[in-house]
């Protein structure tokens, strides 16, 4: 459909998704619904992402047509896992077709991260895992350590003090140099408690996304039970070009598929034997059977 011109500035046209659907339901023999072509597009699109993303520009790599599984040496891929963990899935988790998805979604990637080097990328990844603990964005856990209110104080610091009369005046306050050594205490107890406190969170969120991951494994499988229970679907297309295929003479060509998609019960009973010479047997005796 892209190759036809269908998906103009990125976006999927109406006819090429009326299009998809109408062949996908043809192929699997149910109906698949422009919803169901959208979320699996969503779905094929991340997965490129997030390969496309870890290995663009990175030495070393090639991916395998036949496995469908990006390959190269173990000192190859340890700085990478190294310095992002979540490459050690891709070392045995294939990805099928990756060049037709190449030509389908790179271009929505082309922001200009193409130009950072292999090594730029590793370094960045390292250094996003050090700062992994914000304390900017976890302020809010600092509520119940107040700061020393400075202005009750009778000597205020200006940095227009020099060394020499700031040493002296803290000679005379060593009440409040006391206190705030004990404020920054309690803040650095506070900081490591906040670290802490990441740590566990992270791992219970390994756990639930563990938890979540399995739970689509399961509703995966139960999806596919479904599918494989649901009724066939065939569409005039695909019984008329089975008649031809048959041999039915043209002007009875027309009268037979009528006869066919009228009744799901002697659709299916077409269908289900194996050969095109049974098929045009049943077909006949259904037509011309001789009414009760």
């Amino acid at each position: 459909e892209q190759n036809n011109g269908n998906r103009p500035n990125g976006t999927w046209s109406s006819h090429a998704c009326s299009n998809m659907s109408k062949t996908y339901s043809i192929s699997f023999g149910y109906a698949v619904e422009n919803g169901n072509i959208k979320n699996r597009i969503k779905t094929l699109k991340g997965t490129f992402h997030s390969c496309h993303d870890l290995f663009k520009n990175m030495s070393g790599f090639e991916w395998n047509p036949i496995t469908g599984i990006f390959e190269a040496e173990d000192e190859v891929w340890e700085p990478l896992i190294t310095a992002n963990p979540n490459a050690k899935k891709w070392k045995r988790t294939p990805i099928q077709h990756y060049e037709k998805l190449i030509d389908l979604f790179s271009k929505d990637r082309a922001n200009g991260e193409g130009c950072i080097s292999a090594k730029e990328k590793v370094r960045r990844w390292e250094k996003e895992r050090e700062d992994s603990i914000n304390l900017e964005e976890n302020i809010d856990c600092f509520d119940e350590f107040s700061m020393p209110n400075v202005e009750s104080y009778s000597i205020m610091v200006s940095p227009s003090y020099s060394c020499e009369t700031l040493s002296k005046k803290s000679k005379k306050t060593p009440q409040m140099v006391e206190m705030l050594e004990k404020q920054m205490e309690n803040f650095q107890s506070g900081i490591d408690n906040v670290a802490a406190s990441i740590r566990q969170e992270n791992e219970i969120a390994k756990e639930e996304l563990a938890i979540m991951m399995q739970g689509h494994e399961i509703s995966k499988e139960g999806l596919a039970i479904m599918e494989r229970g649901r009724p066939r679907c065939y569409f005039e297309e695909e019984v008329f070009f089975e008649l031809v295929k048959m041999g039915i003479l043209m002007d009875m060509q027309l009268h037979a598929m009528l006869f066919l998609i009228k009744d799901p019960a002697k659709m299916r009973a077409f269908f289900g034997v194996p050969t095109s010479k049974l098929r045009r047997q049943i077909l006949l005796k259904m037509m011309y059977a001789k009414a009760p």
